[in-house]
């Protein structure tokens, strides 16, 4: 994991909860990512499994870039 905490860009790591019963591995490799990379955030799609519905998917998406894009215009 040494090599994640050289990551410093935001990160989203995600899974879905309805693959916690059948791969619970995913969840822990999200979590050990998101502790491992200090720019990293964890969010869980609630319902999903590893075949995301993209109307789940989008919000997600949009509000983490929508964050960075305004972090880099504030900057910048």
């Amino acid at each position: 994991m040494d090599r994640f905490r050289a990551i410093s860009v935001p990160a989203l790591v995600m899974d879905g909860s309805a693959s916690l019963e059948h791969m619970p591995f995913m969840r822990a490799t999200a979590d050990a990512l998101t502790h491992a990379m200090p720019a990293a955030r964890h969010e869980v799609l609630e319902g999903q499994s590893h075949e995301v519905d993209t109307e789940a998917l989008a919000p997600l998406l949009l509000d983490f870039f929508a964050g960075h894009i305004a972090s880099a215009h504030a900057v910048g």
